[in-house]
């Protein structure tokens, strides 16, 4: 059977050990113990002392708190003492003070009931004991002040845990997702799918320091740019530092280096691993750039600007003089190109009109140097009589005094006993006799109806 209070012992008296070594005429508390173990009479009225021969009144002389024996007086030094526990009865109606220990309690058997509640002054409160003081009730607010809140288990608050004073900064929580505000702005979202900084969009830079460098990333949200190395970007991503270089690996030790300029090389990119670089479009390999040499995968290589080509200033020079920019090839053509002779009403003229058959020419032009080849036959023609020239080269000859000229590979035209040589000038080829002379349409021989082939080579302007 349980009992509230000292347990009951029915019927057995037990004689409490000598506590008279204490008395010095000063100590009024001692400990009650039979056989050295602490005992707790029901009441003061359930022990009987003896001081010096003499029964004390219980509750006037002396009183009982637990194991506690408290005596009005100071026993003097020399007493001598004798107690005895009287078999304790069933007391049903009152419980000494200090008889009951949590053990005795049932475990959640204490509720609201045997709490303070209600509409008093505690009401909202809890009570609290700091640095071993006595517990005392305090207001439960949102507000802990400096207190500290530690907790083994698990913690649960609403959608909000606010700065106190700094209602804008604070850690929000929302289904499946936690964010961070300062200054009423989301700075940091954790969602179900993806870690967000900056959601919101606000004009707030974000920027990762490193060991040694201040700025290791740094995103430029105003401008709407990424920095490395540098808290200024000017372009979408930005790389600044010493020696600036994106290099790509793919574990193996294939590397692609994309070099800016310093102290230990140019800009450009560079391959770690094998001899040879390409570069392409549209996935097809178009340019492979070597150690040695450079080669056109697919594709031309296109001079896209007037004036620019391939710069041979490397090679050695010949023991002429080097015109400037004689050393820039700039240009290459080949195409087709109309010819005819040279028509007017004035005697100068070769024809005064004429009709062709078979006739044109080809081109090739590398540099400024023009190579061609013409055939010329008309179909009916009208005589002029001046000097024979072909017009309707494709370029403009140099003007120079150094003569370029052509050469006849086949001719019906002439007969054997024209003995003329062909010079290019302007866009035009000029027959002339072996003299210099201009070799007229009328010579003997000439028949205009008859094909004439020639080829030769001129400078342009």
């Amino acid at each position: 059977m349980a009992y509230i209070g000292a347990e009951p012992v029915p019927g057995q008296n037990r004689e409490v050990d000598d506590i008279s070594s204490g008395f010095n005429g000063n100590a009024t508390a001692f400990t009650l113990q039979v056989s050295s173990v602490n005992v707790s009479p029901e009441s003061a009225n359930n022990i009987l002392i003896n001081l010096g021969g003499v029964l004390q009144n219980p509750g006037t002389d002396y009183t009982v708190n637990a194991s506690t024996l408290t005596f009005t007086t100071a026993p003097a030094s020399g007493l001598s003492f004798f107690g005895l526990i009287l078999g304790a009865g069933i007391n049903t109606a009152t419980v000494a003070d200090g008889t009951i220990s949590t053990a005795k309690i049932v475990d959640q058997a204490v509720d609201l009931t045997k709490l303070p509640h209600g509409t008093g002054s505690n009401d909202g409160k809890f009570l609290r004991a700091n640095n071993g003081a006595d517990p005392s009730f305090e207001t439960v607010g949102g507000d802990f002040g400096s207190q500290n809140i530690a907790t083994t288990g698990s913690a649960t608050i609403g959608s909000d845990l606010i700065h106190s004073g700094d209602t804008d900064t604070k850690i929000s929580f929302g289904t499946d997702s936690i964010s961070v505000n300062t200054g009423g702005t989301e700075r940091l979202a954790f969602g179900s799918s993806a870690v967000v900084f900056n959601d919101s969009g606000a004009d707030v830079d974000f920027r990762i320091e490193g060991d040694t460098e201040q700025n290791l990333f740094f995103a430029d949200a105003g401008n709407d740019r990424i920095g490395i190395a540098t808290n200024a970007p000017d372009k979408s991503l930005t790389i600044g530092g010493t020696v600036p270089v994106i290099k790509m690996n793919d574990g193996s030790g294939r590397t692609v280096e994309f070099r800016c300029g310093s102290t230990s090389h140019n800009p450009g990119i560079v391959t770690t691993y094998v001899s040879e670089l390409f570069l392409g479009c549209n996935s097809t390999e178009s340019v492979k750039v070597g150690s040695e040499h450079l080669t056109i995968q697919n594709g031309d290589l296109i001079i896209g600007t007037a004036g620019h080509g391939i710069d041979f200033s490397a090679s050695a020079d010949g023991s002429g003089s080097v015109d400037s920019g004689g050393e820039l090839l700039d240009d290459y053509e080949e195409g087709s190109f109309n010819v005819n002779y040279k028509t007017g009403a004035a005697g100068s003229n070769t024809v005064s009109a004429a009709s062709y058959a078979s006739t044109g020419g080809l081109y090739t032009k590398i540099g400024n140097m023009v190579h061609f080849q013409i055939r010329i036959k008309c179909s009916s023609h009208t005589a002029q009589g001046g000097q024979i020239v072909i017009e309707g080269l494709p370029f403009t000859h140099v003007s120079t005094n150094i003569a370029s000229g052509a050469y006849i590979t086949a001719s019906q035209m002439l007969s054997g006993s024209n003995n003329v040589r062909l010079i290019c000038g302007s866009t035009q080829i000029e027959f002339q006799n072996l003299d210099g002379t201009a070799f007229q349409v009328g010579s003997g021989g000439v028949n205009l109806n008859n094909e004439f082939h020639c080829a030769g080579s001129y400078i342009a302007a």
